[in-house]
């Protein structure tokens, strides 16, 4: 076996199993779910029956568990960019290998993983703006943000608030179903990575 594919075989399966199986960014948006499910409750609550929300509903901890997905993605991301990287060294060595139908299915699904990844950031990214901008409009009691319960302005903005909230949870949904078939991207990649190590 040549330096290359020695170095290929030691790296691009490993890290593309660890890409397959993570779970930890769909723990971190479960949470995240849970408590904007949780948020909208109490604000369909006070819809209901009036009343202030400050200090109730910590939008920290929902921003937390999603910026921490956010995180666990990006750093997926850069693993998967170093198989890329090696795979182009093992090319380099191969001349033609990139024209061959192997290389064609692997770099398929690699650009399969790495779209799936940028979807569920963008979505992640949207359920962070919509969760922020649910905790925004929720009427803060003596300040200049406030309105009379049950008046127009006030339904106005707790309704926002809601809308907003229930947006994020969507958009965290469209998120964890990306993160799957990244994840089954990832798998197929790790089998024709393999036929190219063992075939090429």
């Amino acid at each position: 076996m040549d330096v290359w594919r020695q170095m290929a075989a030691a790296r691009v399966p490993g890290i593309l199993a660890f890409v397959a199986t993570s779970m930890d960014a769909p723990r971190y948006i479960t949470v995240a779910q849970w408590n904007l499910n949780a948020h909208i409750q109490v604000l369909h609550l006070h819809l209901l029956r009036g009343g202030h929300l400050a200090g109730q509903i910590n939008f920290h901890d929902i921003g937390a568990y999603i910026r921490s997905a956010l995180r666990v993605v990006g750093l997926e991301a850069e693993h998967h960019a170093m198989a890329r990287n090696v795979f182009a060294l093992y090319a380099c060595a191969r001349p033609n290998l990139e024209d061959t139908p192997e290389w064609r299915a692997w770099s398929g699904d690699h650009a399969r993983v790495n779209a799936h990844a940028d979807e569920a950031t963008q979505a992640l990214r949207a359920a962070l703006a919509f969760a922020r901008a649910s905790f925004g409009a929720i009427p803060v009691p003596g300040s200049s943000f406030s309105f009379p319960r049950h008046s127009t302005d006030w339904t106005a903005w707790m309704l926002a608030a809601e809308r907003n909230a229930r947006l994020a949870v969507q958009v965290t949904a469209v998120a964890v179903d990306q993160l799957h078939q990244m994840r089954q991207a990832a798998m197929a990649e790790y089998g024709n990575a393999w036929i190219l190590l063992t075939t090429r």
